[in-house]
């Protein structure tokens, strides 16, 4: 595919898996390009050679919207990780909105959600367990008579 605009193709990485992390070992080169799932954003160390950082050093797109902050504070970090200098920007296609603010505000609001119904759960096994342990102790007394 790099062919058609006039880019050498064996400067673009794939890096999908933990097996792929050979992709990373190297020292990050100008005009290389990793193509990376979100794997990349878990404590992956990509490091850029000295001409990338004279000219500004790596930039990052982001091309989802984080399942949360913490997830997209680290890909948007993969740039400047280890003190290095970077850029970052989202690039998202989603039909139903095109503003990344809303796309955040939705996520959160999910998030939001998920946590509480979390809640209510561990509530609820809570008071299971406990309902138990007194089944437990009466069954005890039962046998012990």
């Amino acid at each position: 595919c790099g062919d058609q605009f006039g880019y050498d193709h064996s400067k673009v990485r794939l890096f999908r898996t933990n097996k792929d992390s050979s992709v990373i070992r190297e020292r990050l080169g100008a005009g290389q390009i990793i193509i990376a799932t979100n794997i990349a954003g878990r404590g992956t160390d990509i490091i850029p050679t000295f001409e990338v950082e004279l000219h500004g050093g790596m930039h990052v797109c982001v091309t989802f919207v984080p399942m949360n902050e913490r997830v997209q504070r680290q890909n948007t970090g993969r740039t400047s990780r280890t003190g290095n200098r970077g850029t970052s920007q989202f690039i998202v296609f989603e039909p139903l909105c095109n503003e990344y603010a809303v796309l955040e505000l939705m996520r959160d609001e999910q998030e939001r959600v998920s946590i509480e119904m979390a809640k209510e759960e561990i509530a609820n096994v809570t008071s299971k367990d406990a309902v138990f342990k007194k089944f437990c102790l009466l069954l005890d007394k039962i046998k012990v008579r």
